[in-house]
């Protein structure tokens, strides 16, 4: 005869589960245009080669939604001047969001989260709608590559702590 009894399990399994810390959570849970400005300024019919040049800017913004403990935005904000023959033919400036649910992570490396793998899913859906925004106003859309915004965050980081250590600087230097 087989034993169907089941294994019996110690105390301190259980307890060792319940003491484990709880799994992070990031997910997109929105997504859409938060602004778009679109100024078509030379028509591509005026011009004899569509060749043109564009001037890109690149942002990140990252906010808690207010009401929600477990809420916030990612903007990627693409803005771009289009230029050929010496003339401005177009500016183009969007501002995709995408909101996000994140659980469990920790305060120091929210930011981080936020504004590089928040980043980097809005992104996609970010540069469609500024290359179809470009391509409305008559011209060939640019192929913009994808962004590093690991790269990103550490250089704005970078910056933010060289100014915070000037602004120290300061009061010592006009105290003396």
């Amino acid at each position: 005869m087989t034993d169907n009894k089941t294994p019996e399990t110690s105390g301190n399994e259980t307890q060792a589960t319940e003491q484990a810390p709880a799994q992070a959570m990031f997910r997109m849970v929105s997504q859409y245009i938060q602004d778009l400005s679109v100024e078509c300024l030379t028509p591509a019919a005026l011009l004899k080669d569509q060749q043109h040049e564009l001037e890109l800017q690149v942002g990140v913004q990252t906010n808690p939604v207010e009401g929600h403990d477990n809420l916030f935005t990612t903007t990627v904000i693409l803005s771009g001047t289009g230029r050929a023959e010496g003339k401005n033919l177009f500016v183009v400036e969007s501002e995709y969001t995408g909101m996000f649910q994140a659980e469990n992570i920790p305060a120091n490396q929210l930011k981080a989260v936020l504004s590089i793998d928040g980043a980097s899913l809005v992104f996609p859906f970010a540069r469609q709608v500024f290359q179809t925004a470009i391509q409305e106003c008559g011209y060939r859309p640019p192929l913009l590559e994808p962004i590093n915004f690991g790269a990103m965050f550490q250089q704005a980081q970078q910056q933010a702590a060289a100014q915070a250590e000037q602004l120290a600087k300061e009061p010592a230097a006009g105290a003396a």
